[in-house]
C-alpha cells in the first residue's frame, strides 16, 4: 500500500511542477492588471490537490518507473486445490498435440541472479519518503508548539484603553461576533494571528500610530482562515519535501496571502492612507527574526517588503478575473490527475500491432536466462495489478514460472488479461512447461491462473510450425486474443486455502507441540487479529467442510470464543458461554446444533407473527388488488445477543412476497428482503416469550458484515417456500416469478 501511495505521490508531484511553473509566469504577468485573489485561490486549489492522493484510471502521461527485483527458486510452492474453469474451444485453430520438447542449457552455474544495489534502494525509496514526511511534520509541529509556548508565556493583557476600543470597533465594522482575543508580546518580531479554531491576535507594541490599519490586516487573516490556507500549505510541503519547486509553490502562496489581505485592508483607501498603512508596517517590524510558519506575520526581507509596498500604494482598480480565476483553478485540480506510472511506456503508447511486434523481439529459448525472463515480464500489460517477485521452476521438468502480484481488490482482477499475457509468455519462452500468476489482496484473498503448454496446444496448435516471422507471429496472437475476448479458451483458476486456515497451519508447523499453548504469540496470530470476522468466517466455513479434531481445531475456537463471543456463544438459550472446550470440534457441533435450534425456534414460534405483520403491511398497501398472496420465509441472520437479564435480541432475515395468479404464472407484483429485530424473554430458556418484533434497523446495525451476509443469501430457501405453498394451497401455475427471475413450477 504504502508503495502504491509514494508512486501517486511521484506522479503528482512531477505534472503539478509543470503547472506551478506556468502558474508563476502566470502570476507575474497579471499581477499588475488583475487583483491577488485569483493566485490566492489558485494556490489554494494547487496545494489540495498535490495532497488529495488520486489519479484517473487512463491517464494521458506516463512515467517509467524501475522494474521489480527477480528472485529464482527451485522448489514448487503448493496452492491448495484447484478449480478447473473453462470456456469453449475456439473452432478456426488447428488442433495439434504436438508435445515441446523442453531442455535447459547444459550449465553448472547458479540461475540465481542478485538485485544489485540500485535495485534495493529503490524498493526501500517510499520507507525513506515516509520518514520524510513524519520528520518534516514533526519538525514543524515541534516548533510551532516551542512558538506556542513562548507567546503563552510572555504575553500580557492590553493596557492601553484605547487598543482595545479600536480594536472592538473594527471587530465591529467587519461583521466579526466573535472576536479573537488580543495581547501584546514583545518578544515577536510583528504583529501576528495565530489559532484556527481559538484564534488569537497578538501585537509586539502599544504605539497607537497606525494601530487600526494593523489590527485590520490581522483580523482579516483572522476572517480568511489564512491559519488553516497555512496548515494546507505545510502538509503539502511535506509531503513533496524532495520536491523543490513545490517549496517555491509555498513561498509564492504565503506571498499571495499577505498581497490579498493588504488589497482588503486598503480597498477604497486614499493614497495619503495607503503611505500611513506602509509606514505602519515598517513601523510594526522590529527584527528580520522569524516567527512560526503556522502564524500570520510581516516579512521583514527587503524584496518581499518592495513587492507589497508597490502593491499597496498601487491605486489602479484592478480587474477581477473571475474566468482567468476559474480556468486557473480547474488546471490547479487537474494537475497530476493525468498522469500515471507504469513499468515499461513502450508498452503503452503503442498500437497493438508495435505491442506484439516488440514483445517477439524479447523471446528467449531458455526460461533458466532470468534476465531475459524478467524483461519480457516488465514489458506485459496488467491492469489493477502489480508485479511482485518472479520465482523460475528449473530443476526438472516441467520448467515453469510463478509470477506473484498485489492488487486493492482480487474482484477487479481481469481474467482475460491473465489468459494473454500467459498465451503470449508461452509463445515467447520455448522451453516453458507452465505459468503461473498468484495474485493477493490486502484482505488476504489470493487467486492463482495456470496455463500449461499442453493446454495451449490442446487449444492453438504447435505455435512453432504456425509462424516463423513477426507478421505470422503477430496475425497468430491476434487470433488467439479473439478468440479470448470471445471466451473461447481454457484456464485452471486455483482456489488457495482459505488464507487464515493457513495462518493457523503456520503456526502449528512453526510451534509443534506448544502450539496450543503459545499460539497468541505467534506474528501469524496478530495476522488473524487484524483480518476480524473473515476470519472467524474462514473458520466456522472450514469447520463445516470438514470432521477433523486437533490443535487447528482448537486454536481456531479459541480464536472465535475469546474474540467474537456474541457470534461463537451467542445466547443464554444455548450457555455454550458457560461451558469450557478442550476440542475445538466438539464446541462446533454444540455450536452448530444451537444455530438449528434457533432456526427452528424462529421458524416454529415466530414466523407466524412475521407472518402476520407482513401480510397486514401487503394487504394495507395493495388492499383494491384482488386475490392476492402474501408469502414470507424467515431464517435466522444476527445471534441473540443479550441485552438484559432475561432479554435477548435476534435478528432474523425475511424474504416476502406478495403473489397473484396470471395466466398460470404465480407472479410476484413486490418482494423484499427484510431485516427484522425481535427481542424475546428468557426467563423460561426452553420457551422464550417474543416481546416485540420490530424492522426499524439502525444503520450501523445495517453496516454490520452479518447484515452483508444477509444480503448476499440467494432465494433458493424462499423458492422451495414458494413451491410449497403452491402445492398446499392446489395453486395451478406452470411458472412462479420473482426478483426479476422466472422458474418452473414442478
Amino acid at each position: 500500500m504504502i508503495k502504491n501511495i509514494f508512486m501517486n505521490v511521484i506522479e503528482i508531484s512531477v505534472f503539478s511542477s509543470f503547472f506551478i511553473l506556468l502558474f508563476i509566469l502566470i502570476s507575474k504577468k497579471i499581477r499588475n492588471t488583475y487583483t491577488n485573489r485569483i493566485m490566492y485561490i489558485v494556490w489554494l486549489f494547487m496545494a489540495i490537490r498535490i495532497i488529495c492522493n488520486f489519479n484517473i484510471p487512463q491517464p494521458l502521461i506516463n512515467i517509467t518507473i524501475p522494474n521489480q527485483a527477480i528472485t529464482i527458486t527451485e522448489q514448487a510452492t503448493n496452492y491448495g486445490m484447484y478449480e478447473y474453469s473453462t470456456r469453449y474451444l475456439p473452432t478456426e485453430i488447428n488442433i495439434e498435440n504436438n508435445t515441446q520438447n523442453m531442455s535447459v542449457p547444459e550449465t553448472k552455474e547458479p540461475l540465481l541472479e542478485k538485485s544489485d544495489k540500485l535495485d534495493k534502494i529503490l524498493s526501500a525509496t517510499p520507507y525513506i519518503w515516509l520518514l520524510g514526511v513524519i520528520i518534516s511534520l514533526l519538525i514543524y509541529t515541534l516548533s510551532h508548539i516551542s512558538f506556542i509556548k513562548m507567546l503563552k508565556r510572555w504575553r500580557k493583557p492590553i493596557s492601553d484603553a484605547n487598543i482595545l476600543d479600536i480594536y472592538i470597533n473594527i471587530c465591529s465594522e467587519m461583521n466579526i461576533h466573535k472576536r479573537p482575543k488580543i495581547f501584546l508580546c514583545n518578544m515577536i518580531s510583528s504583529p501576528i494571528c495565530t489559532g484556527i479554531f481559538k484564534k488569537e491576535i497578538y501585537i509586539n507594541s502599544e504605539d497607537l500610530s497606525g494601530i487600526n490599519l494593523i489590527l485590520k490586516h490581522e483580523l482579516t487573516h483572522c476572517k480568511r482562515n489564512d491559519i488553516l490556507y497555512k496548515l494546507i500549505l505545510i502538509i503539502a510541503k511535506s509531503i513533496h519535501f524532495f520536491n523543490p519547486i513545490i517549496h517555491i509553490m509555498v513561498k509564492e502562496a504565503e506571498k499571495c496571502i499577505e498581497l490579498y489581505c493588504d488589497e482588503t485592508v486598503m480597498k477604497n483607501c486614499s493614497l495619503k492612507e495607503r503611505k500611513e498603512y506602509s509606514i505602519a508596517i515598517l513601523n510594526a517590524i522590529k527584527s528580520s527574526s522569524k516567527n512560526s510558519i503556522l502564524t500570520t506575520s510581516f516579512s521583514s526581507d527587503k524584496k518581499s517588503l518592495k513587492i507589497r509596498f508597490s502593491n499597496i500604494l498601487d491605486t489602479k482598480i484592478k480587474k477581477r478575473g473571475i474566468l482567468i480565476m476559474i480556468m486557473l483553478s480547474l488546471m490547479a485540480v487537474s494537475g497530476g490527475i493525468f498522469v500515471s506510472c507504469n513499468k515499461n511506456t513502450e508498452t503503452q503508447n503503442v498500437t497493438q500491432q508495435e505491442y506484439i511486434k516488440n514483445m517477439y523481439e524479447l523471446r528467449t529459448p531458455y526460461i533458466g536466462n532470468a534476465s531475459a525472463v524478467g524483461k519480457i515480464f516488465s514489458n506485459l500489460n496488467y491492469t489493477n495489478l502489480q508485479q511482485q517477485e518472479m520465482e523460475l521452476f528449473t530443476t526438472e521438468e516441467p520448467f515453469g514460472v510463478l509470477k506473484h502480484f498485489s492488487t486493492d481488490n482480487i474482484e477487479n482482477v481481469d481474467e482475460k488479461e491473465i489468459m494473454k499475457n500467459s498465451v503470449l509468455l508461452l509463445s515467447l519462452i520455448d522451453n516453458c512447461g507452465y505459468i503461473k500468476s498468484h495474485i493477493y489482496a490486502p484482505d488476504g484473498s489470493e487467486v492463482t491462473y495456470s496455463l500449461t503448454r499442453d493446454d495451449y496446444l490442446l487449444q492453438y496448435g504447435n505455435f512453432k510450425e504456425i509462424y516463423d516471422s513477426p507478421e505470422n507471429f503477430e496475425n497468430f496472437i491476434k487470433n488467439i486474443w479473439e478468440n479470448i475476448d470471445n471466451d473461447h479458451y481454457i484456464i485452471e483458476k486455483q482456489n488457495e486455502k482459505s488464507s487464515s486456515v493457513a495462518l493457523v497451519e503456520g503456526i502449528i508447523e512453526d510451534k509443534k507441540d506448544r502450539a496450543k499453548e503459545d499460539f497468541k504469540y505467534h506474528e501469524n496470530y496478530t495476522q488473524l487479529l487484524n483480518m476480524g470476522e473473515k476470519a472467524y468466517w474462514d473458520f466456522i466455513e472450514y469447520f463445516q467442510s470438514t470432521d477433523t479434531d486437533g490443535d487447528k481445531e482448537y486454536i481456531m475456537m479459541k480464536f472465535c470464543r475469546e474474540n467474537y463471543p456474541n457470534l461463537s456463544d451467542f445466547g443464554k438459550i444455548g450457555n455454550l458461554a458457560q461451558n469450557e472446550y478442550t476440542s475445538g470440534r466438539k464446541w462446533f457441533n454444540d455450536y452448530q446444533n444451537l444455530v438449528n435450534k434457533y432456526n427452528d425456534l424462529l421458524y416454529y414460534n415466530y414466523s407466524n407473527i412475521i407472518d402476520e405483520k407482513i401480510q397486514k403491511i401487503y394487504t394495507e398497501k395493495y388492499k383494491d388488488l384482488y386475490n392476492g398472496y402474501t408469502i414470507t420465509s424467515p431464517m435466522v441472520t444476527f445471534y441473540p445477543e443479550k441485552i438484559d437479564e432475561n432479554k435477548e435480541i435476534m435478528y432474523a432475515g425475511i424474504f416476502a412476497g406478495y403473489f397473484v395468479l396470471e395466466n398460470n404464472t404465480f407472479k410476484a407484483i413486490d418482494f423484499d428482503k427484510i431485516l427484522y429485530c425481535i427481542t424475546f424473554d428468557t426467563t423460561d430458556v426452553e420457551n422464550p416469550i417474543i416481546i416485540s418484533c420490530d424492522d426499524n434497523i439502525s444503520e450501523s446495525e445495517k453496516t454490520n458484515s452479518l447484515y452483508d451476509r444477509f444480503s448476499d443469501v440467494d432465494y433458493s430457501s424462499f423458492k422451495f417456500k414458494v413451491h410449497q405453498f403452491t402445492e398446499e394451497n392446489n395453486i395451478n401455475a406452470n411458472t412462479i416469478e420473482f426478483d426479476g427471475q422466472t422458474y418452473i413450477n414442478y
